[in-house]
């Protein structure tokens, strides 16, 4: 081809062609660097486009020290205004060379180790030395051809970008596309610029105007259109361009590279068939292996997506080598971090941690680091035990939205216990654990981390949320617990046992029994420990079914197979005491303390044995309790316990001086706070301190002198327990709760909701059995009785006492009370007024008031030698009811009386009512009748009105059809008539041509004709009935009305 030939004059005259194909690398035939060298040193002065080809040839063969070499004595050689497109030559040189260069080196490099050399940095500054002379080249000399200064400012724009100066690379574009608004290199670089910027859709169309002007130019515009409808969503026409790309220059590897990542990514997705996605594998691995070869294994993409395929198939070492080339010789800070997060995965999974924290801390640093640094910082931070710095890095991610798996790792992390903490920072991280699981199965449910591997198949993260919910809500913990059963695959007997557990903590019995039925079956081939805790569990099932034959059987069975199984022991002495066997309970209890003297539930229990026994050894248990404090002082149990100690030695101590009765209350303070303290959700402890505020057992409310200030502190004290109260009722589910709820309200005389709180005790907790729940409600109503003089009131408290003395017939207590009920409801009624009472309501009073003096007269005469009450004053309550009851005559006389009065007052109005009932009912059948007879009237005129109107329109209408016949006959004539008569008429009509025609055809017509009087036309009319008929329309003339085309909405008209 002639333009591939330079033809060079010698200065001997002589003309040589220089052909530039013969230019090969090795070179051959003489035409090496130093040869074509001599021969443009002999030749006369050329022109610098045949320097700069000859060059450039020499570099597009891959000799780039000979083309350096021709450029630089080109640069001797031509004058300055054409030098500069030596100048440009050697730019673009270095930085061709800065493409394949490191951009760094790695000096810790443990598998890719590059010999010295010079870096991209170093090599565009060398750079800038040649586009500095270039420039200085062309501002000197103002007669640079088009061509050079072109060339110079596309060269200049590229090493802007080479330097990331979008802004100064952009400049320069335009001056060349100013005058050359064609040019490819121009607007590629300016699409490039774009696209660095993020503006997608105008970078699409410079890269299609570029595609436009020369479909085969290099580089290929495609692999630009590709990428920015990748960035814009449109992947499948991004595969297009790039597979177009590939048919047109096969020799590329560019488009391989990018459609065999696009491959993998698809090879990654869980919504592609499985087989579709192998394929999209092999198919990526093909390309990539190709693209990383023939890019001379210098290019850090494709070195990132090898790294990935080497670590898919465990080659660690070609993983290591690949992401350390990637980091080395990555252009942008994005290449550079996934590089590094591929060196820290190689050095994570070979369990070189120090080298992984470095490469996952380095990536971290980076402003735009993806989300696998900081999860993977925060793993090694866990595994050299800094769980504040990994929860600290998530806490960022979290924050920003990172995405489910930095959400589930940081509860996780959150709810694991650590020894720095207190209690109440424990209490609070689990707290916020569960704050975070539940946004976790939040993003579940609605699609995230779906997939094989992903957050939503993760079987021990729903554990993990089972075990932080399973003691303040039950529902979470099974719900959990049953999607773990559901991904566990293989039938898990442990996980069924504890999904029954949680169904047996709900109250669903039968579906618990199941539960633990199923799981020992399935762990029936498991370790014996899984079948002995399903065992234990059938047995405590048995107990709350109330099968304690049944519970029995099974924790013998336990106690046989293993008889140091110390739970077991211990229930089977719960059975015991439950069934009044206490001296074989006594016998299992000592049995386990002596065994097991140090474990702190087994103490729990003796402790509770102990205290639940009749007389209670407070001594005893006082000393044992502090036993297990010496042991333990964290024990929350042990603490509550010796705190209620000290409360009811208080209490109940009424010798005891005051100075020693305030210690024992000082010292239970003090425990229960201490418990609080290392548990601040012991519900137990908190009660017990609201038990003391509500007493005000320090004395604090007590100001002598001041009522309404002791009045005021003690509704405050009160309020405090109350507030206390209702808190623990959220996580203590026990009916002594409810209990001091009521307590409180009744000292603040808020009987209504007191009694509201001790029925929901006794229906909800104690099926109305528990004797203590009655007579806190016969208090209530008594006090409630008296404040509303109420005997139904009265009624029910004496119902409640008489329920508590049947199930605790030996308590001569309640029998005092349910005298004093029925004395103080005979006295409340015997001082109602007549009108206030009924004499039934009065007799029965009475009849409690002498059934009262049976009961005081009982008590008083009670042999026991100590007796709940005084004595003394039943016997005087006895006589002041004998007393009251000498009243009960009059009283039922007057009540007689009273009622005899009112019944007869009550007869005679009844009469009075009926009496005017039957006059107003009579009144209103008289007006009835009138008003039938009256319509009768009325309905008989209208029908003879319209018999009339008929008759009217019969007549009507056979006058219309003699009419009609009459206009028939006169047309007739008309048509017979003369033409004379014809004349006339025109003649008249004439005369009246000034104005309309003032007379119609018909009145003419009538006009010729005999002086006759004419017979009026009859039209047919709708006729109304003569009732609603007005009598002025009835005898109006017919007139002939003549409407407006429209309709005016006028009131006038």
């Amino acid at each position: 081809m002639a333009h591939r030939i330079i033809e060079l004059e010698l200065n001997s005259n002589e003309t040589i062609q220089l052909n530039l194909d013969e230019i090969t690398n090795p070179p051959s035939n003489g035409m090496d660097g130093e040869g074509v060298m001599m021969l443009l040193q002999e030749a006369k002065p050329q022109a610098w486009w045949k320097w700069s080809a000859i060059a450039t040839e020499f570099a597009r063969k891959g000799l780039k020290q000979e083309a350096e070499e021709i450029a630089k004595e080109a640069v001797t050689v031509l004058q300055p205004a054409q030098a500069a497109s030596a100048h440009s030559l050697l730019a673009l040189l270095r930085l061709d060379s800065a493409r394949h260069a490191p951009k760094m080196l790695l000096s810790d490099a443990r598998a890719d180790q590059l010999p010295p050399q010079p870096t991209k940095g170093a090599l565009v500054d060398q750079a800038t030395e040649f586009v500095n002379a270039g420039q200085a080249a062309i501002v000197t000399d103002p007669e640079v051809s088009e061509s050079v200064n072109t060339l110079f400012y596309l060269t200049k724009g590229i090493y802007q970008m080479a330097r990331f100066s979008w802004v100064g690379a952009e400049k320069d574009f335009d001056i060349v596309l100013a005058k050359h608004s064609s040019n490819v290199i121009a607007l590629m670089g300016k699409a490039r610029i774009l696209y660095a910027r993020k503006q997608y859709r105008e970078a699409l169309k410079g890269f299609q105007e570029c595609l436009t002007l020369n479909p085969k130019m290099l580089p290929d515009p495609r692999i630009g259109i590709g990428l920015c409808y990748w960035q814009l969503e449109h992947r499948e026409r991004a595969l297009a361009a790039w597979k177009r790309a590939e048919q047109v220059h096969p020799d590329s590897w560019y488009p391989g590279l990018l459609i065999g990542i696009h491959m993998m990514n698809i090879s990654k997705d869980p919504k592609v068939p499985g087989q579709q996605r192998q394929d999209a594998f092999l198919d990526g691995v093909n390309r990539l292996t190709q693209a990383w070869r023939e890019s001379g294994l210098n290019n850090a993409s494709a070195a990132t997506a090898m790294s990935d395929v080497f670590l898919l198939k465990g080659q660690l070492n070609k993983a290591l080598k690949a992401a350390e080339r990637t980091i080395q010789h990555a252009d942008t800070l994005s290449v550079a971090v996934n590089g590094r997060l591929r060196a820290a995965r190689v050095a994570h999974t070979e369990g070189n941690y120090d080298a992984a924290l470095v490469h996952y801390r380095t990536a971290a640093e980076e402003p735009s680091h993806p989300l696998l640094a900081d999860i993977g910082l925060a793993q090694m931070h866990v595994h050299i035990d800094e769980l504040s710095a990994a929860i600290h890095d998530l806490d960022k991610l979290v924050q920003r939205n990172a995405g489910i798996e930095a959400s589930a790792f940081l509860a996780s992390l959150r709810a694991l216990p650590r020894r720095a903490l207190s209690a109440t920072d424990a209490a609070t991280e689990q707290a916020k654990a569960r704050e975070i699981f539940d946004k976790v199965l939040r993003m579940v449910e609605n699609g995230a981390g779906a997939g094989t591997g992903g957050v939503a198949s993760d079987r021990d993260m729903y554990i993990e949320i089972a075990r932080l919910w399973q003691k303040d809500n039950t529902d979470k913990a099974t719900k959990a617990l049953t999607q773990a059963v559901k991904l566990a695959g293989t039938p898990d007997a442990r996980l069924i046992n504890n999904v029954a557990v949680m169904r047996h903590m709900e109250g669903d019995l039968v579906a618990a029994k199941n539960g633990y039925e199923e799981a020992a079956m399935v762990g029936g081939g498991d370790s014996e420990d899984v079948v002995t805790t399903v065992l234990y569990n059938l047995g405590r099932l048995h107990e709350d079914l109330g099968d304690t034959t049944m519970a029995g059987e099974v924790f013998d069975k336990l106690l046989a197979r293993h008889p140091e199984y110390v739970d077991a022991t211990l229930r089977k002495a719960q059975l015991y005491m439950g069934a009044g066997r206490t001296s074989e309970a006594a016998a299992l209890v000592k049995q386990a303390s002596h065994t097991h003297s140090k474990d702190l539930n087994v103490r729990a229990f003796v402790s509770y044995f102990a205290l639940s026994s009749d007389p209670v050894p407070v001594q005893d248990a006082r000393a044992f309790v502090y036993t297990t404090l010496n042991l333990d002082r964290a024990d929350v149990h042990a603490l509550c316990v010796a705190a209620w100690i000290n409360y009811h030695m208080a209490r109940e101590g009424r010798t005891m001086p005051e100075p020693d009765k305030k210690k024992r209350y000082k010292n239970a303070i003090d425990l229960y706070k201490q418990a609080l303290l290392n548990d601040p959700t012991c519900a137990v402890a908190a009660q017990g301190l609201a038990i003391m505020i509500a007493e005000d057992v320090t004395g604090s409310a007590t100001t002598t002198g001041q009522p309404q200030e002791e009045a005021r502190q003690r509704e405050a004290n009160l309020r405090d327990a109350l507030g206390v109260f209702t808190r623990v009722r959220e996580s203590l589910v026990d009916g002594s709760v409810y209990c001091n709820m009521g307590h409180c309200y009744f000292l603040r005389d808020e009987y209504d909701r007191a009694l509201e709180c001790y029925e929901t005790a006794s229906r909800r907790f104690y099926n109305g059995t528990n004797v203590s729940t009655l007579i806190h409600l016969t208090r209530t109503l008594y006090a409630k009785a008296n404040r509303d003089q109420s005997f139904a009131t009265m009624r029910q408290a004496l119902s409640y006492a008489q329920r508590a003395s049947h199930l605790a017939p030996t308590d001569k207590s309640i029998v005092y009370n349910i005298a004093m009920i029925e004395q103080k409801a005979a006295e409340m009624m015997f001082a109602l007024p007549a009108d206030k009472r009924t004499l039934l309501d009065l007799e029965s009073a009475v009849q409690h008031a002498e059934h009262a003096q049976k009961l005081f007269g009982s008590l008083y005469m009670d042999p026991s030698p100590t007796t709940p009450y005084n004595r003394d004053v039943a016997d005087q309550r006895r006589k002041y009811g004998d007393s009251m009851l000498r009243k009960a005559p009059e009283q039922l006389s007057n009540q007689k009386a009273y009622e005899a009065q009112i019944n007869a007052r009550r007869d005679a109005a009844k009469l009075k009512r009926l009496e005017e009932t039957e006059r107003v009912l009579e009144a209103e059948r008289v007006a009835r009748e009138a008003r039938e007879r009256e319509a009768e009237r009325l309905r008989v005129d209208r029908q003879k009105a319209r018999e009339e109107v008929e008759k009217w329109n019969v007549e009507l209408a056979i006058k219309a059809e003699s009419s009609d016949e009459e206009r028939e006959r006169k047309a007739r004539r008309k048509r017979e008539g003369e033409g004379g008569e014809k004349k006339k008429r025109k003649k008249i009509k004439r005369e009246d041509d000034e104005g309309a025609a003032v007379f119609s055809d018909e009145e003419l017509d009538d006009g010729t004709k005999d002086d006759k009087p004419k017979k009026p036309r009859v039209k047919k009319r709708v006729v109304q009935d003569a009732e609603d008929m007005d009598d002025d329309a009835a005898n109006r003339k017919k007139k002939k009305v003549k409407s407006k085309a429209t309709i005016s909405d006028s009131d006038d008209e």
